[in-house]
């Protein structure tokens, strides 16, 4: 299924309520585990957190079914029967959003990749 290594990230879409609540788990143990780790673990930043404000930011895109694949959620509703699949240029445009909020592109930066834009006429 295209996209589906988007939905890793956060949880395998998944039929059964105990496995998702496993895969969740363990991810947020891990994360947890990072967070300690790293000397970043304090009350109210968590793996739950993280959800939330990638959630929140990808909003702004106003694409819901995108952002419900990509967090491993079922798309509510009848339109989730019908929907077989989503682009990756869909996902790829929901996660290049919340990406750039969480590394803002400073004035002067070039992607990678990118051909510094051509300033004759």
């Amino acid at each position: 299924m295209a996209g589906r290594g988007f939905a890793k990230t956060f949880s395998e879409p998944t039929t059964g309520a105990s496995k998702a609540w496993r895969s969740a788990t363990v991810s947020e143990n891990g994360f947890g585990a990072l967070l300690s780790k790293l000397g970043l673990k304090r009350k109210g930043v968590g793996f739950y957190a993280l959800r939330h404000t990638f959630r929140t930011w990808a909003h702004e895109t106003r694409d819901q079914h995108a952002i419900h694949r990509i967090m491993g959620h079922a798309i509510p509703g009848m339109s989730g029967i019908y929907i077989e699949e989503i682009s990756m240029e869909r996902l790829r445009a929901v996660v290049d959003h919340v990406r750039s909020k969480v590394f803002p592109e400073k004035p002067g930066e070039e992607e990678e990749g990118e051909e510094p834009a051509s300033t004759a006429t």
